[in-house]
């Protein structure tokens, strides 16, 4: 067998591939979406958000639920006298998806999916009503002092929505820290006794928003707007809650908050908290100015 020269094997190559079909298996959405890479945009890599968006819109795959803004204060940068950028800090109206939100938009189109798998629309709805029950009965032992408990009755506990938030930081363009905010339910989709975040973050995750680190503004004011936002929001779910027509008869569901979680950092950012990595006082539970002593005790007695 002869083996071409270096010039030639491009050509060649080519040539083989045009007149041979490609082998293994073929995912044609995977193919719609490379698509991008081949038009005069993709070659370029400008456009991409705008092709990607223009992809989800075309092929059905975007859910219709509202996105809102709150004006927040952040840090841009901003074109000054001689043509110059320079980081200042603004208000601007930043995009939010308001938890009211998410759930009217679910409730209306996939209610199973807030109601731990079950319908309203089956048996009345006693199938969620009775596992809301069970739930706010065991957790009546952890955390009796819960507004829930008090302002509301046992009949609307049972269609009241446990919810946590979840923050973290993670890594963007430049390995830029992103912050990323987002709700999870207690009880997840495929029922009761399943963890809520075995499946994709898609699936178990509702994004509330997202800010990169250099957009912060002074003392977490750009964080604290976005808080300030999404309190409001659920403080509202909390008395109002979402009204939906079951069987031709309005039913109202409440979103209630129980918990945060997220990393070290962002607990420190959403609390408000002075002890951290950087100061003598690590722990916010241990009373004094230097928690290291404390802790040691509470480590050696435990």
């Amino acid at each position: 067998m002869l083996i071409p020269p270096f010039a030639f094997w491009g050509p060649v190559t080519k040539k083989i591939v045009r007149y041979f079909n490609p082998v293994g298996v073929q995912d044609p959405e995977v193919n719609k979406l490379a698509r991008y890479k081949a038009t005069r945009s993709g070659r370029k890599g400008s456009n991409a958000a705008r092709d990607f968006h223009r992809y989800v819109h075309r092929s059905g795959k975007a859910f219709p639920v509202e996105i809102s803004t709150r004006k927040i204060i952040i840090r841009k940068k901003v074109t000054v006298s001689g043509g110059k950028k320079r980081k200042r800090e603004k208000v601007a109206d930043y995009p939010i998806i308001r938890m009211s939100s998410w759930m009217k938009a679910i409730l209306e189109r996939h209610p199973d999916f807030m109601l731990g798998g079950h319908s309203p629309f089956v048996n009345g709805g006693e199938n969620y009503k009775k596992m809301f029950e069970e739930f706010w009965d065991n957790y009546e032992y952890l955390g009796g002092d819960h507004p829930v408990f008090h302002l509301k009755s046992r009949e609307e506990r049972t269609r009241c929505i446990p919810l946590m938030l979840h923050g973290d930081e993670g890594r963007g363009l430049a390995k830029v820290p992103l912050l990323v905010i987002s709700f999870q339910l207690m009880i997840p989709f495929s029922g009761p006794n399943d963890l809520n975040c075995s499946k994709h973050s898609f699936t178990t995750r509702l994004l509330f928003s997202l800010m990169p680190s250099d957009w912060y503004a002074k003392k977490d004011a750009s964080v604290n707007g976005l808080l300030q936002a999404l309190a409001d929001d659920l403080t509202e779910l909390f008395h109002e809650g979402v009204t939906i027509s079951v069987d031709g008869e309005p039913c109202t569901f409440y979103g209630i908050y129980v918990a945060c979680k997220g990393d070290w950092p962002w607990v420190r950012k959403a609390y408000g908290l002075s002890t951290g990595f950087a100061s003598r006082r690590k722990c916010h539970y241990c009373p004094g100015q230097d928690s290291s002593l404390e802790c040691n005790n509470l480590w050696f007695e435990f």
